[in-house]
């Protein structure tokens, strides 16, 4: 893999919930939708986070679930460079894939 250059750092694996002008709702409000994983809401947990939220865009090739939680989304934007070793296109989940997404929340 590439080293990260000084400044922000492009995920390997990106929410698109900031690609536009504006924050998207609909992206927003499946991340939202998380705080709610473990059954405790208004606040997000470290469950919440390690077992929702990152795991919502950690796909590049599924079907998307709109009205799960996590949902299943695919990430709206893939960086190569960054890709492990292990990870195909149809995997996604720390083993397989790790990444910053990981760690970043």
């Amino acid at each position: 893999m590439i080293p990260d250059p000084p400044g922000p750092l492009e995920h390997f694996r990106s929410t698109g919930i900031r690609d536009r002008r504006s924050p998207s709702a609909f992206l927003y409000q499946k991340l939202d939708d998380c705080q709610h994983f473990d059954e405790i809401p208004g606040e997000f947990s470290v469950l919440d986070v390690q077992e929702c939220v990152i795991l919502v865009w950690d796909h590049e090739n599924k079907t998307e679930v709109f009205d799960s939680r996590p949902a299943v989304l695919n990430s709206n934007d893939v960086n190569e460079d960054k890709r492990p070793d292990t990870c195909l296109v149809t995997d996604s989940g720390r083993v397989s894939c790790p990444s910053q997404l990981h760690g970043s929340i």
